[in-house]
């Protein structure tokens, strides 16, 4: 734990030319990855993935991602007290303090939620709201290659059924991309994050919209809602 303290932060680390301090929530398959980079383009923010940040650290050999290796190497969840402190060391930079944010992938659970808002106020969370259904029949459609390519059965098929364009290696379906894992990590997401939602909906900061649509109208619809007079003060017209 004393790796940690490094990297704690006692009091709020706010630029006074910072305004937008996005997070963004759905289930896998509902498609925030991809918003997230839309938002961040449309408004000049620094998309910050948890996914990003342990890949950096990991593959730099700090401390932290030492730490983070450990948990991975075991197939377990990396502990919240390295995830918070990843994350707090990536809110540091400058490029966050200068431009604002949107969060990917944090927090996600209550701990996590208490643990930013020791640095960090967000102004607005965006919910993607996607079906169960809907995202199984999703995600069971991709298939991956051993040399990192990702295909989709119907949004985005290998030219030739079951090998890849660029090896021509037979593709396959990840662990993670069936049926049974995916329903299980929807209950995860449900468990973990519906408390978080609900912390957002009764302040008036959740901003909600269906993720079933295609990737422009659900993009469209984001838009929409950040224009709304609930985001007036930071979005202005």
């Amino acid at each position: 734990m004393r790796d940690l303290r490094k990297w704690s932060v006692r009091r709020p680390i706010v630029s006074p030319r910072e305004q937008f301090r996005l997070v963004i929530f759905g289930v896998q398959g509902s498609g925030k990855g991809t918003q997230a980079e839309l938002i961040a383009k449309r408004f000049g923010l620094t998309h910050v993935a948890t996914g990003d940040i342990f890949r950096r650290e990991v593959s730099h050999q700090t401390k932290l991602g030492k730490l983070a290796a450990r948990y991975l190497t075991a197939g377990k969840l990396v502990s919240d007290a390295v995830t918070n402190a990843m994350v707090a060391k990536r809110l540091r930079r400058a490029d966050v303090r200068r431009r604002g944010f949107i969060l990917d992938g944090y927090p996600r659970n209550a701990n996590q939620l208490r643990a930013l808002h020791r640095f960090r106020q967000l102004t607005h969370a965006i919910e993607i709201r996607l079906p169960e259904h809907e995202a199984v029949r999703r995600i069971t459609g991709r298939r991956s290659c051993r040399c990192g390519h990702v295909y989709h059965l119907e949004y985005n098929p290998p030219s030739r059924p079951g090998r890849c364009d660029y090896c021509g290696r037979r593709l396959y379906i990840r662990d993670d991309d069936r049926p049974a894992v995916i329903r299980r990590r929807i209950r995860d997401y449900q468990r973990q994050t519906t408390p978080l939602l609900d912390y957002f909906r009764r302040r008036g900061k959740l901003l909600a919209v269906d993720g079933q649509p295609p990737i422009p109208t659900v993009f469209k619809s984001i838009l929409a809602q950040l224009k709304s007079p609930l985001a007036s003060e930071i979005f202005p017209t």
